[in-house]
């Protein structure tokens, strides 16, 4: 069997393979004997990086080590070239210029896996509980909207951090107007974006027998403004967020307009309880009018709607006042359309009266017959002199300031001080004064006092809590006996410092209860040692004083 003495190189810069003498099985190329040597076919002991099987190779072939080599075609047949040209074969591989090792590769590859994860958009991930609720459920939508318009953050970390806190933000200031109720907004002409419609509806306080609570104005901006800092942030003008920014652009506009709206309405209300008139003047809210009569109404479904008032208003002497209210429909709208008709209905000559208190509290209307053989100036003065009187009868809204200013006078000309409920009816009955309660328990008290009122007994109209003189004080007798124990083994100085030693009493409550319980009668009641450790605790446990432990 021939043998071969053999050399491989890396571009004639690096010996991978020093010479060797290696066995020649049958008659292989010269590629095809590389490729054996290279891939321990002909020796275990070989080894050539896999990198380098693919290279381009050539192959020179010479008499000696040191002798001159001559380039041979690797497709030669080995056995042909070592009887002609000698038995030592030069093998080179060509690196490529893009050629990079596969450590080099990996480290790139791991590099470029960094580059990705930190340049690929992600999104904030939330764990479900077992039983999700409608505001959980909230949340994964927000974060799958977001997913849909594009949106999203750069890296993993920025989503978990940046992208959390915003959805959070918003997902919280959506879950306090719906609950609080969208259409508040709306009624105020405020309305959210229209992407946003799919996630309200959600939250019902009824659910939980609780009410809808009413807007804040802090809460409405605290949300508003978290809003508004995320839409301030650098990553809010990424292209990712193009169709994102308007909407919660716009939905933090309606959150700060409505804040603001009520904002100024407290103001408003603040300087209105404080006026010294009523808010509204009682010449503000009416109105007197005089309309001729109709000589005919063609139209038969208005003739039937009017009749009854018709026949009512000609049968009442002129300028006898009757009231409209029950000849008119009860819905406000038809009521409207009933009232703003009636001169175009009506077949006598009649004045009419208008009062409304404003905010739709309180609305009057009145009508009277007008004698048609008077003139004008005549028939303005009688409705005018009518008008005075309706308008004294009409109740009144005073404020809050006008009240106290009532119950501080009250209480200097008394020389005693008044409760509220007192000096509110008092108040009422005096001026007329037609306000509303604040609150659901002041109602009902005035409601208590008015029927107090008109029964008219006055041993009935007192406050039967001045009758309540307390729970009898049980353990009196042995408190006078705890006192004089006290001031009988009180001691003249501090007992901490000197060498006389003091022999200390009662030193715990238990031992207090047994020394005094012999000084007492037999029939003394003795509390409890709970009871009485009670009596020593301060009532602010907060304070710096209340760590001294009480010894039991």
């Amino acid at each position: 069997m021939p043998s071969v003495s053999v050399k491989v190189t890396l571009s004639s810069r690096k010996e991978i393979l020093k010479w060797q003498i290696h066995p020649v099985i049958e008659n292989p190329s010269l590629y095809d004997f590389f490729r054996s040597l290279a891939s321990g076919q002909i020796s275990s002991e070989v080894f050539i990086n896999k990198d380098y099987h693919d290279f381009l190779l050539k192959a020179k072939v010479g008499n000696s080590i040191k002798g001159e080599f001559v380039d041979v075609n690797i497709q030669c047949e080995l056995n042909e070239i070592l009887q002609t040209f000698g038995n030592f074969i030069l093998f080179e591989l060509q690196i490529p210029e893009d050629y990079q090792p596969s450590s080099i590769q990996r480290e790139n590859n791991a590099f470029k896996v960094l580059v990705s994860n930190s340049t690929q958009l992600a999104l904030p991930s939330f764990t479900l509980p077992k039983k999700p609720n409608k505001k959980d459920l909230l949340r994964q939508d927000l974060v799958a909207w977001i997913k849909n318009n594009g949106g999203g953050w750069k890296g993993k970390l920025a989503a978990e951090s940046t992208g959390k806190s915003f959805i959070n933000d918003l997902w919280n200031s959506i879950w306090y107007v719906d609950t609080c109720g969208i259409e508040k907004l709306k009624g105020r002409s405020i309305y959210p974006p229209k992407e946003f419609e799919e996630f309200f509806n959600r939250s019902d306080p009824s659910n939980y027998k609780n009410a809808r609570p009413k807007f804040d104005y802090d809460c409405l901006n605290r949300h508003a403004n978290l809003l508004f800092g995320h839409l301030n942030t650098p990553w809010m003008d990424n292209s990712q967020f193009t169709s994102i920014y308007p909407v919660i652009e716009r939905f933090s506009k309606c959150l700060n307009e409505y804040s603001t709206y009520l904002k100024e309405q407290d103001i408003k209300m603040s300087e209105n309880h404080n006026l010294s008139i009523p808010v509204r003047s009682i010449d503000d809210s009416i109105s007197v009018k005089v309309y001729d009569r109709i000589q005919f109404n063609s139209n038969s479904y208005n003739r039937q709607k009017y009749a009854s008032l018709n026949n009512k208003l000609s049968t009442i002497p002129c300028w006898e006042v009757m009231d409209v209210e029950p000849f008119a429909p009860p819905e406000p709208s038809k009521k409207y359309t009933f009232i703003h008709n009636l001169p175009e209905n009506m077949c006598q000559k009649f004045g009419i009266f208008r009062y409304s208190s404003g905010n739709n509290a309180f609305n009057a209307y009145f009508l009277w017959h007008v004698d048609e053989s008077l003139n004008n100036e005549e028939i303005m003065n009688k409705s005018y002199t009518i008008c005075n009187r309706l308008k004294s009868e009409m109740p009144t809204y005073h404020t809050r300031f006008m009240r106290k200013q009532f119950q501080h006078k009250a209480d200097l000309i008394l020389g005693m001080p008044t409760k509220h409920h007192q000096a509110r009816a008092l108040y009422q009955e005096l001026t007329g004064d037609s306000s509303s309660a604040t609150n659901m328990t002041e109602k009902q008290i005035m409601l208590r006092v008015k029927q107090l009122l008109i029964n008219g007994d006055d041993k009935v109209i007192v406050d039967l809590r001045n009758l309540n003189k307390g729970r009898p004080e049980r353990y009196a007798e042995f408190w006078k006996y705890v006192e004089k124990y006290l001031e009988e083994h009180a001691a003249v100085d501090d007992r901490r410092h000197g060498t006389v030693v003091h022999l200390s009493h009662a030193i715990s409550v238990r031992d207090l209860i047994a020394q005094v319980t012999k000084i007492c009668p037999p029939d003394t009641s003795v509390p409890s040692k709970q009871w009485l450790r009670m009596q020593f605790s301060p009532n602010n446990e907060t304070v710096k004083v209340s760590d001294t432990p009480v010894a039991s």
